[in-house]
């Protein structure tokens, strides 16, 4: 033991090192005119992006120039005080112009009118922007690299002449020095890998196990551990600080990126925090419930620096970039929890995969009250939203749309007013994937043209086994604090087989255009194939870090849009199949063997411990002796995952037996070796009675002495069953 402890502290010294040789790296940016539209009215000049990733300003004093924000990944540390720039292509386009200013932003909330006001102020500075580019520190990540943000203008104005420019070219450049720190380096096993971990409390953890379990055997190793375990074991001033300070030691010592916070406030306890604070003390500090919190752990550490136990104040020094992926299951109950597992794991192995992958839900009514326009604001507000971060990034889509002022659907009379009945018709017959709300709302409710949308609506859905990913712009709708019947993000993740897998909104207000933002580029970065459903809410949270840096609609949407669903969800993008070609699985009484493509990640996990006797992931194969039965999973990204079960062999009589029963094949070419081997309904009492049915691909028997087919046996047309 005290060997093992000398080594352990070496190898920790070893992880913190760093070379002190600086190096410059290099980063040129282009833009192109043509991807904004410039409107000029006599001397008054617009500008609008047509691509995403670009934000405004909150100044109502200084025009509004788009500015780009790109993240950049180091490898190392950017050394403070080394950014540099030089703008290499810089064009007139105008003369003699006044740029509008950046718009006021309005709350979406029903006491507001979305109209704008429109103002001309007289600009104080000569030229705008002071600075063309600029650079803000993100996080460094567990592997020793750096991910941080710069934000560029493309566009100058001297507001002084009246001159417009366009910047089409600029390089950026900083100092950095090498990072060694690397969780690679580290000798760790399998068994202290931990990569996604699931908080909650002692009465839940049974109803979390199969979750853990389905993690595991995916390939994501996973645990479970208690909230009376943390509070026993790790030190800090308040609840939420214990959390967060056992979140650090598996960040540091078991390689942690996924978590998920297993239970509503009443289980899990929350972190509230100050995104707006009281004006000359006349009113209070607006405070929202930030899960935010949990997710870095640099800067200060309980995100209190002045001690006023009022977190996430600027004078706090939080760290707003997250280091790991944190989400939450506002559930109290453990029969919510098998609901929500049991949809989540029949969505992952793409069990109903299909056409309604490719369909999307747009959905919202009017956001000035006191607006008579048709269309209504907020349908052309959400069809501009779908043009610019969307349809883009969807190439197959099946866009449909339920507005105050119109509908993809064909309905008239009665069947057009967006009312709630005829909102959940809609839904229960397109059955979307996805689906994007604009509305003024609240914890429980959506308003719609007529009436509202409760959140006990959700349970009228029939979207079944189609589970959605849902988005909302809605002020509160993703509030689950202090509720005594489920609010709206808790009814739609709750709802057995239907409702949704993933929910993002707001706890707090939202903001007229910049919850647009936040909304589109989640959408935009969830169609990549390495992003999960946190990943995406990450990187629409990362683009707008930089406008963070003062109380604004920014920094509050940061802090209140928590991620609600799994954070590790595989979200599938476009129809997906499983496949009949490519890879090979054999199964023997005492080995397994998978071979598949450079793409594929293959996990094989003993299935009567999940893994604790037999766990190997990587890529391309997996295999060697194991003790059966195992569970063998095929991953593609972005594509599908695949399971297959060993099935339970024994040794009769000198004779290996392998007995096969409730299994389901979607494709490849899976194998079984015996002596014996007996397939059927009900073949053996300690496996789960079921059918045997290949739909896809290829099964192959392969046996010394005989192959016993009974009931309950099915080859699909276009499988196919060999028996040697």
């Amino acid at each position: 033991m005290k060997a093992l402890s000398i080594q352990r502290c070496l190898l920790y010294v070893s992880v913190f090192l760093y070379v002190l040789a600086a190096n410059a790296d290099t980063h040129n940016l282009t833009f192109n005119l043509s991807d904004f539209h410039i409107e000029q009215n006599d001397s008054v000049v617009s500008i609008t992006p047509v691509k995403p990733g670009y934000s405004f300003g909150l100044d109502t004093s200084k025009p509004a120039l788009p500015l780009y924000t790109q993240r950049i990944t180091i490898d190392g540390r950017s050394q403070k005080g080394t950014f540099t720039y030089e703008v290499n292509s810089k064009e007139l386009i105008a003369s003699n112009v006044y740029v509008s200013p950046n718009e006021e932003c309005f709350a979406i909330n029903m006491s507001v009118p979305m109209a704008p006001t429109v103002k001309t102020p007289q600009y104080r500075q000569q030229v705008y922007p002071e600075r063309t580019a600029d650079f803000t520190y993100g996080a460094t990540m567990r592997d020793g690299k750096e991910v941080s943000f710069v934000t560029v203008s493309p566009f100058e104005y001297d507001a002084a002449n009246g001159d417009l420019y366009f910047i089409s070219s600029i390089s950026l450049s900083y100092e950095k020095e090498l990072n060694m720190r690397s969780l690679q380096s580290r000798a760790m096993t399998n068994n202290e890998v931990v990569k996604y971990l699931i908080i909650t409390s002692e009465a839940l953890v049974d109803a979390f196990k199969p979750l853990r379990d389905w993690k595991t055997q995916k390939g994501v190793k996973a645990e479970i551990i208690s909230t009376e375990s943390i509070f026993a074991r790790y030190p800090g001033a308040t609840k939420p600080e214990q959390i967060k300070r056992c979140l650090y030691d598996y960040f540091e010592n078991h390689s942690l990126d996924w978590v998920l916070l297993g239970g509503d406030e009443s289980v899990v306890p929350v972190r509230t925090c100050c995104i707006f604070p009281a004006v000359n003390g006349i009113s209070v500090n607006t405070i929202v419930a930030s899960d935010a919190y949990y997710a870095n752990f640099e800067g200060a550490f309980d995100w209190d620096a002045d001690g006023d136990t009022i977190y996430g104040e600027i004078e706090d020094s939080a760290n707003l970039y997250p280091q790991i992926k944190v989400s939450r299951l506002p559930f109290s109950r453990s029969s919510q929890i098998d609901a929500y597992t049991q949809k989540l794991v029949n969505y992952e192995k793409a069990l109903n995969a299909g056409t309604w992958m490719n369909k999307m839900l747009l959905s919202g009514a009017r956001l000035d009250t006191t607006s008579t326009s048709i269309p209504s604001d907020a349908h052309i507000y959400t069809e501009n939203f779908y043009d610019r971060y969307i349809r883009p990034k969807y190439a197959n889509l099946e866009k449909s749309y339920f507005y105050d002022t119109g509908n993809s659907f064909g309905y008239i009379g009665n069947d057009s007013i967006l009312n709630a009945d005829n909102l959940i018709a809609a839904i229960n017959r397109l059955e979307p994937h996805y689906m994007h709300m604009v509305t003024h709302g609240s914890s429980h409710s959506w308003l719609l043209d007529n009436g509202f949308f409760f959140s006990s609506d959700v349970f009228s859905l029939s979207n079944n086994n189609k589970p959605m990913i849902v988005t909302t712009e809605a002020c509160n709708s993703s509030d689950f604090v202090g509720h005594i019947t489920p609010g709206m993000c808790e009814s739609f993740l709750m709802k057995a087989n239907g409702g949704a897998l993933a929910f993002w909104g707001s706890t707090y207000s939202g903001f007229l255009n910049k919850s647009q933002a936040f909304c589109g580029e989640f959408w935009k970065n969830l169609n990549n194939q390495h992003y999960r459903f946190a990943d995406a809410v990450i990187a629409a949270k990362g683009g707008h870090l930089p406008l963070s840096i003062s109380y604004n609609a920014y920094r509050a949407l940061i802090l209140s849009m928590n991620a609600m669903g799994d954070p590790e969800l595989t979200v599938y993008t476009h129809e997906t199949s499983h496949p009949n070609e490519h890879f090979e699985i054999k199964f023997y009484p005492d080995s397994v063997f998978a071979e598949g493509m450079r793409t594929d990640s293959i996990t094989t996990t003993s299935l009567g411990d999940n893994g604790e006797t037999f766990y190997k992931d990587a890529f391309c194969y997996a295999g060697g002796s194991t003790t059966a039965p195992v569970l063998v999973c095929v991953k593609r990204e972005g594509y599908y995952i695949l399971t297959v079960e060993s099935g339970h062999n024994y040794l009769e009589n000198g004779n290996n037996t392998l007995y096969l029963q409730g299994q389901t094949f979607s494709g490849g070419n899976i194998s079984y070796t015996s002596d014996a081997i007996i397939v059927g309904n009900d073949v053996d009492s300690t496996q789960t009675q079921g059918n045997v049915v290949v739909k896809q691909g290829t099964l192959t028997f392969d046996s010394s002495m005989k192959t016993v087919v009974q009931n309950g046996f099915k080859c699909e047309k276009g499988a196919r069953l060999i028996i040697k």
